[in-house]
């Protein structure tokens, strides 16, 4: 009898078990059901993507390298962008890529300029500002890749309008001091067909093709100066052809480079070609990178027509994700260049070499150095100019949207004339603010 109990406990027990285990399992099914739910509703209440496509995607991710900007997105502030992603329906050909970036930076700066060509010690403090906004959209289509890239931009330097020697100082105080607003300007304008996975067919306003994006190049120059030492060919409206294979690449772009002197009238002279053209060969490995660059082209200067001509090279190497090492050189054939104090430009024979090391510190902290040198002598024989220029700066990122730093720059000039020395310091304590 006494067993019979036991038996008839334990299968109670047994059963009031299994009871709860299948409650415990319903729990977790209604959760799962209710989550689902959830999820379709979310899914639901949506916005709607366009018609014809399937899904629209918002996230933040990596910049989009665009072809004939590398040379500006190195010195891009930040490297992550808010990207929209559009997926195509089956019977849709295309997939769409928009991407957008902007930044607002402030500086305290600091300048320093002395000339003795007129006795100029010039002391300067100014509080500046830029808003920046960049836009690029590629599209897959039928016959390639198809995309754009512009940016646009407006500086601030809160220059009062009141003049001391014109304005009525009583008026502006009764009226109140007033500040300039920032003309918006374009920096650059871009698009691009890629009609092979290795050919390329571009054009726009960006930067000549012969400018080298090595050495002082690498460096920060938002609020300080290179002292013009860094192979720069320009920013030119033009067309450019590039073709790319492995590590290899190469690139012609003809460029429109004197728009104002070269006019046909009756009875006036041609001044000369409006175009120019301009090369690249381009190498670029896991740790050495090389670019050899140049340019020929007319220009009119001050009525005298000249062709001017340049050859630039550029060598830079990864030594470890910490350093990044790079160096430029060139020579030109009447190319223009600062004589000396700064206020004017000559036209003449020259060469520059400059070098840079960036470093990125940690992951929150990059520094970075460079000095040139350059040496250049009026086509007139009466303005040699020998230019060194040292700059860098300190920069501290926690996170993408967010960049400070400090940067300086030493330029000193020494002409053939020493009335016509110059040297200026300058220094910056700058925020960038991301989105």
């Amino acid at each position: 009898m006494k067993v019979m109990k036991l038996a008839l406990l334990g299968t109670a027990a047994l059963a009031a078990v299994s009871v709860s285990a299948r409650a415990d399992d319903l729990s977790a099914l209604k959760a799962q059901i209710e989550a689902l739910q959830a999820d379709v509703a979310a899914l639901q209440a949506a916005p709607a993507v366009p018609a014809g496509y399937s899904l629209m995607t918002v996230s933040e991710g990596d910049r989009i390298v665009v072809p004939g900007l590398e040379v500006r997105d190195s010195n891009a502030v930040s490297k992550q962008v808010t990207t929209i992603g559009v997926l195509p329906t089956a019977d849709v050909p295309a997939s769409t890529v928009i991407q957008w970036s902007g930044s607002v930076r402030a500086a305290l700066a600091y300048s320093d300029f002395d000339s003795t060509s007129d006795g100029l010690d010039d002391d300067e403090l100014h509080i500046k500002a830029r808003g920046r906004l960049d836009v690029t959209g590629t599209t897959d289509t039928a016959v390639g890749e198809v995309g754009a890239s512009m940016s646009i931009y407006a500086d601030f330097d809160n220059t009062n309008k009141y003049n001391t020697s014109t304005d009525d100082f009583a008026s502006v105080l009764s009226t109140g001091f007033t500040s300039n607003s920032g003309t918006v300007r374009m920096d650059y304008a871009w698009g691009w067909w890629k009609m092979t996975p290795e050919l390329t067919f571009a054009g726009g306003y960006n930067g000549s093709l012969a400018t080298i994006g090595y050495g002082m190049r690498k460096i920060n120059d938002a609020y300080i100066s290179r002292g013009s030492v860094g192979v720069d060919g320009g920013d030119f409206t033009q067309m450019r052809l590039s073709y790319a294979s492995g590590p290899i690449g190469i690139a012609i772009a003809l460029e429109h480079t004197d728009e104002g002197s070269n006019n046909t009238r009756s009875g006036e002279t041609i001044k000369g070609s409006p175009l120019g053209v301009a090369g690249e060969l381009t190498y670029s490995g896991d740790v050495f990178n090389a670019e050899i660059a140049g340019f020929i082209r007319d220009v009119d200067f001050y009525g005298s027509k000249y062709t001017q001509s340049q050859i630039g090279l550029g060598l830079g190497a990864k030594l470890s994700d910490m350093f990044d090492v790079s160096m430029a050189a060139s020579y030109g054939n009447n190319v223009f260049h600062n004589p000396g104090s700064g206020e004017f430009v000559e036209i003449g024979d020259g060469w520059e070499i400059s070098g840079a090391v960036v470093a990125s510190l940690s992951d929150a902290v990059s520094a970075e150095v460079g000095v040139g040198y350059s040496n250049y002598d009026a086509e007139d024989g009466d303005g040699h100019a020998k230019t060194m220029a040292v700059a860098g700066g300190i920069y501290w990122s926690p996170v993408s949207q967010l960049k400070t730093g400090i940067q300086a720059s030493y330029v000193d000039v020494n002409a053939n004339d020493a009335a016509n020395d110059a040297e200026q310091l300058k220094a910056a304590f700058v925020t960038w603010w991301n989105f």
